[in-house]
């Protein structure tokens, strides 16, 4: 906060007060968050990445773009280094910030106060599962979710579902949507729980086909949907598990690092391959592929640190989507209305990208406002401070909720809900507020289920072993006194 702000006040000297003073607040607001979940870091994960995504998406991304505003690159109808070059429009973006982030340092005591942790050190229930359930059902369901996601993947393919840049296809019973999010998360959620199952039943090399198999379902998907970040994301998703089930080591953190500069360096196939789905529709991926490995080899010319950094700058730079903030701020459009999205159906993403950047009514794709941006364009600044406080608030009742009910796959549900929390909170996009929230419980409780009925299938071999039948969690003995 401190080093942007000096970076920067020279360019705030008519309002050098002003800046200082939500500088401050900025300051005091993470501080306060810091002293809050500095005892618990590891049960406040869900509150930890959103204090990261406030400084990094948010903040950093602001000193950024006022001390080099003509380096932004934003993929729209919009001159957005002129807004980044308006001291008013800037001050104005910092002060909603700071508004922002005070609402999320008064909703963290309330929530921690409310709903303390309880997980401790022991994410495992009282009785786990025995080593030889937790081996067979990864079999079990390394055999199945592959094929699964071939299916659905292949199903989407045929007929166009969730293409970005292209216009949304509607199949009936809603199987558009069901397909989408049954490939995004309740699959890899299924998958994850293979891996934490085989892992933790001492089968390593079963572990590390799933995580191959987590991999190419990651790399398949980026291809499939034509998104730069879908393969980095999954990648994301095997080293939150890590973190959840607490095997985060060295050897476990170098690939992700690797996977992260391999994303840089194929930034301009990605970014070529996704402008050939969305401007031809009707030819096929070859063709995509072509103009992706065009893009590689004119990309020859410029060294491969610059090519690097590039794609580095241009993945950072996506964090957040603060740029779609400063131009709401430019343009000030009237506040849509909490009953015009709840109750009319109104999609705060189709109004940003139609009413205020510009694009034709019949355009194929939705611009994403960042969280306070959404929040902003449908209510205005009350309910920046309101709906920020409410969010925070939910994430953190749905991350305590994993935890209280002692979920048997709780490290999985655990990484599930933090997968959620990266796909939600960076762009913001919270039209479809029924259905995230449905996905949530989806990847978090049917791999529960999957496992309880798995155990449940042979109580009486277990008892014929000995050991407490898994189908069901030991009570903690009442006291009698």
């Amino acid at each position: 906060m401190f080093g942007g702000y000096l970076l920067t006040e020279h360019l705030f000297r008519d309002h050098a007060f002003d800046y200082l003073f939500w500088m401050l607040l900025a300051a005091m607001s993470a501080g306060s968050i810091v002293l809050h979940v500095r005892h618990w870091p590891r049960q406040c994960l869900p509150l930890v990445a959103l204090l990261g995504l406030f400084v990094v998406g948010y903040y950093v991304q602001f000193y950024w773009s006022a001390l080099v505003p003509e380096t932004i690159s934003v993929e729209i109808h919009w001159d957005t280094e002129r807004a980044a070059r308006n001291q008013a429009v800037l001050l104005e973006v910092y002060r909603l910030l700071g508004l922002s982030f005070l609402a999320f340092a008064i909703a963290v005591p309330a929530a921690l106060f409310l709903f303390p942790p309880r997980c401790g050190d022991a994410p495992l229930p009282k009785t786990p599962p025995p080593h030889r359930e937790r081996a067979s059902l990864a079999r079990v369901l390394l055999f199945v979710v592959p094929p699964g996601a071939v299916f659905t993947g292949l199903t989407m393919h045929v007929f166009g579902v969730s293409v970005a840049g292209r216009e949304s296809v509607y199949l009936p019973f809603h199987l558009s949507g069901l397909l989408h999010y049954l490939h995004a998360f309740v699959l890899p959620a299924l998958l994850l729980t293979a891996i934490w199952l085989s892992e933790e039943a001492g089968a390593k090399s079963r572990g590390t086909l799933g995580r191959i198999a987590m991999i190419v379902h990651g790399a398949a998907t980026a291809l499939l949907r034509a998104s730069r970040g879908t393969l980095l994301s999954f990648i994301t998703l095997l080293f939150i598990l890590d973190l959840t089930s607490r095997r985060l080591h060295a050897r476990r953190l170098l690939p992700v690092l690797g996977f992260v500069l391999i994303s840089g360096l194929l930034w301009p196939f990605f970014t070529a391959y996704r402008v050939a789905r969305a401007d031809f529709p009707g030819e096929g991926v070859g063709f995509a592929l072509s103009h992706g490995f065009d893009a590689l080899g004119e990309g020859r010319e410029d060294t491969m640190s610059n090519t690097l950094l590039n794609g580095l700058e241009n993945m950072i730079r996506r964090i957040g989507n603060i740029y779609s903030l400063m131009i709401l701020v430019w343009v000030k459009p009237e506040p849509i209305g909490l009953h015009n999205v709840f109750l009319h159906g109104a999609e705060p993403t189709r109004v940003l990208t139609v009413e205020v950047l510009g694009f034709p009514r019949d355009a194929p794709h939705n611009s994403a406002a960042s969280l306070p941006g959404w929040f902003y364009l449908v209510g205005g600044e009350p309910l920046v401070i309101l709906g920020m406080a409410l969010f925070v608030f939910s994430v953190w009742v749905a991350w305590a909720a994993i935890g209280r009910f002692r979920f048997t796959t709780l490290p999985v549900g655990q990484a599930m809900s933090l997968f959620w929390l990266a796909h939600v909170a960076p762009d913001g996009v919270l039209d479809r507020w029924i259905l995230w929230p449905l996905t949530l419980f989806a990847s978090v409780v049917i791999p529960e289920l999957v496992l309880r009925t798995w155990l449940r299938g042979s109580p009486a071999r277990h008892r014929a072993q000995g050991a407490p039948w898994p189908g069901k969690l030991e009570e903690a003995p009442r006291s009698h006194g």
